[in-house]
């Protein structure tokens, strides 16, 4: 598929929101991709350019930012119709962790506390909140000329598929809102593209959203946690740890798959001319699962 124009992405977030709570609409709410960036840079002191092949050093990834050993991307997948009563539930941990429930709430900054973690863990008790997530890590082996967030990106389009498709009810529509940021939107733009669904053999009417961190918008905030979990999970497999970490569990083992799904890539190969590509990783386990 040929990227689509940015013209797709509209930034008025409050728009697609009241759109998506007028009818049973699916609401897809996703973290922002502002942590893939070249820390290094080229002789003209510019920033290198997005499009290196992986594969020359495969266990050298400077597309990550920082020193981070992994990239991941997620959200929440919900119906409209149910995300104001979610509102108000996240704003209730909001208030046990900050003392108001009117003070933003970002996984990095909280303290594990066992009533902050009980909090949270509370929270994603909540059946309604499909959660989603991908990640790559410096162990990925690319054996293709594809920018790391390509298959990222891909692998989420086809989890939010499979999360529509299991609806009870054929959605009539779909906002997809991604956390705005200067880095992430261009790759959003060109590597996540138009999100194209059928519903009936027609295509899904969506609406594609770019909403700014400070909206202090509680699905960004819970799509924050969602991503930051899956992290954690990448960080320990990445170290072969066996088990699960604990924010992992609190968030994507409270439900079945595919409604809690992280998919942790470790191989990609096909070829970028003809558009076509192979991923390979470890799905989401359970504790009863080997």
């Amino acid at each position: 598929m040929i990227a689509p124009s940015g013209r797709i992405y509209g930034r008025i977030f409050a728009t697609a929101v009241e759109k998506a709570l007028l009818s049973a609409r699916v609401l897809v709410i996703s973290s922002d991709l502002s942590e893939i960036v070249y820390t290094e840079r080229d002789g003209a002191g510019g920033p290198r350019k997005l499009d290196k092949c992986v594969s020359e050093a495969p266990h050298r990834h400077e597309a990550f930012a920082g020193n981070q050993p992994y990239y991941a991307v997620g959200g929440c997948v919900l119906l409209g119709e149910h995300y104001l009563s979610i509102q108000q539930r996240w704003r209730k941990v909001r208030a046990v962790v900050n003392g108001s429930a009117d003070v933003p709430l970002h996984a990095s900054g909280l303290e594990q506390s066992g009533e902050n973690l009980l909090a949270v863990s509370h929270f994603f008790a909540t059946r309604g909140i499909a959660r989603v997530a991908v990640a790559a890590t410096s162990k990925t082996k690319f054996h293709v000329n594809m920018h790391t967030v390509a298959p990222v990106l891909g692998m989420l389009k086809a989890q939010i598929a499979r999360v529509a498709a299991r609806l009870p009810s054929a959605p009539s529509a779909l906002a997809l809102i991604f956390e705005s940021s200067q880095r992430g939107d261009p790759l959003i733009i060109k590597h996540f593209g138009e999100l194209q669904l059928l519903t009936k053999g027609q295509a899904l009417p969506t609406e594609h959203c770019l909403m700014p961190k400070t909206a202090k918008e509680p699905g960004l905030e819970i799509a924050d946690f969602i991503v930051n979990a899956a992290g954690s999970q990448a960080r320990r497999q990445l170290r072969n740890i066996p088990g699960f970490a604990r924010d992992y569990e609190a968030v994507f083992h409270k439900l079945p798959s595919p409604y809690a799904e992280f998919f942790l890539i470790t191989e990609v190969g096909g070829s970028v001319d003809r558009r076509e590509a192979y991923v390979q990783g470890i799905g989401s386990k359970r504790p009863e699962e080997p």
